[in-house]
């Protein structure tokens, strides 16, 4: 039975999706971390922060060292935070510390990206157990979304939709194992990026 989302999941998920996707997960307010110039910020993560749109296979090594760099950037706290201020994102942020990313490496990420790509197979994985049995659900949504077509902005359509075909490619293009190997590892998981 997959678990429901619940307020304990919040800061993984948020994580998750942040890293998959090169976002910012900020919140309001100036941080007083200083940082290095936006040309810095660029070059540090040249060509690492596209976003990731197919999950991996993930193995035992993968959730182990994710959970363990999971672990360790918690500790370091406010210095792997987004530097609001040079307007970066959280893939940014940890590019440009030099701290995160010996963090990375010592646990055997090559780069960002291949953090980032582990990252978005757990989120993928987390959507899919999430969704696992819903198909009904879905396709049910996708009709009533597709008679609306005519009574909403184009733009706003088009948005509606891609979101509901993610949420559909989650549950079928997920690589055999994912999903039960994450679910084990939920628990540790959530620990690693649960806030103190």
């Amino acid at each position: 039975m997959p678990h429901a989302i619940n307020h304990r999941q919040a800061p993984l998920l948020l994580l998750l999706a942040t890293l998959a996707c090169g976002g910012d997960t900020a919140e309001s307010g100036a941080s007083d971390t200083p940082g290095p110039d936006a040309a810095a910020m660029q070059a540090a993560t040249a060509g690492a922060m596209a976003p990731i749109t197919e999950p991996i296979a993930l193995s035992e090594s993968d959730m182990e060292r994710f959970v363990a760099v999971l672990g360790e950037l918690k500790e370091l706290g406010e210095s792997v935070r987004p530097l609001r201020e040079a307007g970066t994102d959280l893939g940014a942020g940890l590019a440009a510390n030099a701290e995160a990313m010996a963090i990375l490496r010592r646990h055997d990420f090559d780069d960002l990206r291949d953090f980032q790509q582990v990252g978005y197979s757990i989120a993928s994985a987390i959507g899919a157990a999430e969704l696992a049995g819903r198909e009904d659900e879905m396709a049910a949504a996708r009709e009533k979304m597709e008679a609306m077509k005519g009574s909403m902005p184009k733009a706003q359509y088009d948005a509606m939709m891609q979101a509901q075909g993610m949420a559909t490619g989650m549950v079928s293009n997920q690589p055999d194992g994912n999903v039960t190997l994450v679910q084990r590892w939920r628990d540790r998981l959530e620990a690693a990026s649960a806030s103190n």
